[in-house]
């Protein structure tokens, strides 16, 4: 409020200057037509009080009108909605000011329904597509019998289940099925379904304590163990444990591998997206993009879990997803 006083006096500095200019002039003519001392004493007091009570009264008006406006501002996350909850002003260019910022605000409210129409159709779209080339593939297949196309078949398969996951990411809250999934069952169903790249890649899968049940939603922790997976292989794993520990209050699951690790510089920014890091940049067959952990760090705080990595003496990664126990969970499972 101090600066716009400052601003406001600054703004009507040629009034200010004007007026005992003008009343100084009136004075002479006063004194000129022999008006008595007293009664242009009164008539400069008259004039001087009204000036200021004029000039007062619209300071505050605008100064609470800015103050306001400033103020919900700074506290709106979308700020293009600030004339919903602003006043509108009761002096001129404090009208045309906030009616210029109402039709803005229309023009952009309009524009992201637009926009946001037209995002929803092509996710839309794309979720089909991705649905209709997984079924040619899955085909293909059960049909080869060349290790090394499967592999590629399967490398294929998993690019497209993560471009289906990152285009339902953006409302992933309104596909959740929470119920208590068992994370044996899980494990199994990507031990086979990455069976062939195991296989040619020569990698050992080991598991254990892993007969214990989480409350998450079994497709969506899926991917996310699926994609961690991946990244072991991707980066040179040939032994990847999985294991389980519950606790008093959450439970924890450990994918840990022995592949080439993340340098420390790096382990900051591996959720970051498109972040792919020296290795990712360097490893030798390594088509990295940087969306992996990205999606898989955006679907694990939607679920409400804790994900992190660690990279011991920068070789092998140890990624561990904490499920923790919250009343939440058993309300939406019971419901």
């Amino acid at each position: 409020m101090k600066s716009y006083a400052t601003r406001f006096l600054r703004d009507h500095l040629s009034a200010i200057v004007i007026v005992p200019i003008s009343f100084l002039v009136l004075d002479l003519f006063l004194i000129a037509f022999k008006i008595p001392l007293a009664l242009i004493i009164f008539i400069n007091l008259f004039f001087a009080v009204v000036f200021v009570v004029l000039t007062i009264t619209d300071y505050v008006r605008r100064a609470k009108f800015y103050h306001e406006l400033q103020q919900n501002f700074q506290q709106l996350q979308q700020k293009y909605l600030i004339t919903e909850i602003l006043e509108r002003p009761n002096f001129l260019d404090g009208q045309i000011l906030h009616d210029l910022l109402y039709e803005t605000d229309k023009s952009m409210r309009e524009e992201i329904t637009r926009n946001s129409a037209a995002l929803d159709d092509f996710c839309e779209y794309l979720e089909l597509w991705i649905h209709e080339a997984k079924t040619p593939i899955s085909t293909v297949a059960l049909l080869n019998h060349n290790p090394d196309i499967a592999t590629e078949l399967a490398a294929l398969d998993n690019y497209l289940e993560q471009i289906l996951y990152f285009a339902r990411s953006k409302n992933a809250d309104q596909d959740y099925l929470f119920k208590s999934v068992k994370l044996s069952q899980i494990v199994e169903r990507l031990a086979e379904r990455n069976r062939v790249i195991f296989q040619k890649h020569d990698i050992t899968l080991k598991t254990s304590g892993l007969d214990v049940a989480v409350d998450t939603d079994s497709k969506w922790l899926e991917f996310i163990v699926n994609q961690l997976l991946q990244n072991s292989v991707k980066y040179g794993a040939k032994n990847i444990t999985i294991c389980a520990a519950k606790h008093a209050h959450d439970t924890e699951l450990s994918i840990i591998d022995n592949g080439i690790g993340i340098s420390a510089k790096d382990l900051p920014r591996v959720f970051e997206k498109s972040f792919t890091g020296q290795n990712g940049r360097k490893y030798s067959g390594v088509h990295s993009t940087g969306m992996g952990l990205y999606i898989v760090k955006n679907l694990c705080d939607k679920l409400g879990h804790t994900i992190t990595i660690t990279s011991p003496n920068q070789s092998g990664t140890i990624v561990t997803i904490d499920f923790h126990d919250h009343d939440y969970y058993k309300n939406v499972i019971s419901a």
